[in-house]
Formats: C-alpha cells, structure tokens, sequence
C-alpha cells in the first residue's frame, strides 16, 4: 500500500482542536501527508475550491498510476480486452453524469 495523504479543510466546523491529521495516524502505518485546502468538509469539493483538490490528487496520483496500471503493448492479447472494458467503463460513466 502507498502513502497515506490527507486533504484537511481550512474551514474546521469543530469547536474543538483536533490534531494536525484528525486522527487518522492512529490507522495508518505512519503519518499521513497533510495538506490544507481551501473550504470546509462541505464546500471544500466545490467550485471554487474543487480545482485545488483535483491539483493535489492528480500530483499524487500520477506517480502511482504509471506503477499500477501495466498497459500491454496493442499486439499484446490483452490490448483488446483491456480496450474494450476502457470503453464499457467510459459509457458507463458518461451515462452516470
């Protein structure tokens, strides 16, 4: 399993101080990378604030997605298959929004 990161709100709708990773050290094998984003738990994954959220995914994510997802080269026998479960998957999803 990777490293854990933590999107932490700026806006705390607790009245009360919480740690610096709210808790969640005590889960994990080690502490989280904790960054603060703009908003509350509500807004923080609305505009205008969603665009500072997807940056901070898509830094971690990148790295991990060219260790993950072994793309087989398009003669492989699985290029197909693969091709065709992209393509279900992306119907699926445009029929969702």
């Amino acid at each position: 399993m990777g490293p854990a990161v933590l999107l932490r709100a700026v806006i705390s709708l607790s009245e009360t101080q919480s740690s610096q990773d709210l808790g969640w050290s005590a889960w994990l094998n080690g502490a989280p990378t904790v960054y603060e984003v703009p908003g509350d738990h509500f807004t923080m994954l609305s505009a205008p604030n969603a665009p500072h959220v997807a940056k901070l995914l898509v830094t971690h994510l990148d790295p991990w997605s060219a260790t993950i997802h072994d793309t087989p080269s398009p003669s492989s026998p699985d290029a197909s298959a693969m091709a065709s479960r992209g393509h279900a998957r992306q119907s699926a999803t445009n029929r969702l929004s």
